[in-house]
């Protein structure tokens, strides 16, 4: 249930029922990716996601910025993460051990922290930075 690079190739695939989409690279020049790309969430489900993927303040942070479409980038901002570091870590990622810290509406951005006391994460702990894209009524982000 992984996409299988040759050597010397990172890469990240993703789809949605609009859209496809894979990013490689060198690993010699990019050491891991993550994209995702979903749909935007339905708001009869938004409040059950809700529970199960954000923390409060993550909450507020997304009621701030008054986007419909806010509970989506989250989403997909942590598998985007979860993409990409999944091959250096080989070990779930709970959606809870990732918090979103900043969210750019000009640039589209944001950033992510993991914070974890799983022994497989703990080397990669920190802020990760990303891009969201909203093409139709689908959420890229990589």
């Amino acid at each position: 249930r992984e996409p299988l690079w040759p050597d010397k190739i990172t890469g990240s695939i993703s789809h949605s029922r609009r859209l496809a989409i894979s990013c490689v690279g060198d690993v010699e020049e990019l050491v891991s990716i993550g994209v995702d790309a979903e749909e935007i969430i339905n708001p009869g489900l938004g409040e059950e996601i809700q529970r199960t993927i954000a923390h409060w303040e993550e909450v507020l942070l997304l009621k701030e910025k008054g986007l419909r479409e806010g509970l989506t980038i989250l989403f997909s901002a942590k598998e985007s993460l979860y993409k990409a570091i999944f091959p250096m870590a080989r070990t779930y990622i709970d959606f809870k051990e990732v918090r979103l810290k900043e969210l750019d509406l000009i640039k589209q951005t944001f950033v992510l922290d993991l914070k974890t006391t799983n022994s497989k994460l703990t080397s990669l702990m920190g802020s990760y930075r990303g891009s969201y894209k909203k093409m139709g009524e689908t959420i890229l982000t990589i």
